[in-house]
């Protein structure tokens, strides 16, 4: 009689265990809105144009500079790492949406590994987005200037190569459309 309360108690908390898990992770990670999704970290550099660094393309083993590309779109800077959960939760939401987000530039930029982050362009098919380009930063200029703690960290810059706004972690496809809306 007695092992049979203790297997009952261990179920009931056990199951309270794992219906507070999932409230918990529901109410953080799935039901944010476009609105209260993430809010920009505040950064003294606001306003600056985009710095003018070089990276490693590990597509084609050739030196990237940040400022090539076309002028007059804005830029998204996304500092990711392939190990990282959320960095793949943010590729992929760029990817699902691309049609709504195919008048911004976006450089997928990462401190690892070239054949880590080929993985992560080979996985989701980067080289099939002519928006998308890749680079490694093999010296960690960008880490550096922009102080990066967290993955992913995103940067916006707009039509004029001026930073308006950085993101720590996960930032929705709505949200980034806003801030060039403004």
């Amino acid at each position: 009689m007695k092992n049979t309360i203790r297997v009952l108690i261990s179920i009931a908390v056990l199951s309270a265990v794992l219906v507070s898990s999932f409230v918990i992770f529901n109410s953080f990670f799935l039901n944010r809105t476009e609105k209260n999704y993430n809010t920009p970290i505040k950064v003294d550099l606001n306003g600056q144009s985009l710095p003018d660094f070089s990276f490693f393309s590990p597509t084609d083993s050739t030196r990237l500079n940040v400022l090539d590309g076309r002028g007059g779109r804005p830029i998204v800077v996304l500092y990711f790492d392939p190990f990282c959960p959320f960095c793949m939760n943010q590729i992929k939401d760029l990817i699902d949406s691309y049609d709504k987000l195919e008048g911004i530039d976006f450089l997928f930029i990462s401190p690892s590994q070239p054949n880590q982050v080929m993985k992560t362009y080979n996985e989701y098919n980067l080289k099939a987005y002519s928006n998308i380009r890749l680079g490694i930063d093999d010296q960690l200029t960008f880490l550096k200037h922009f102080s990066i703690s967290k993955f992913p960290t995103m940067m916006l810059y707009d039509g004029n190569r001026r930073l308006i706004g950085v993101f720590e972690g996960v930032v929705s496809h709505g949200q980034i459309l806003s801030y060039f809306k403004q």
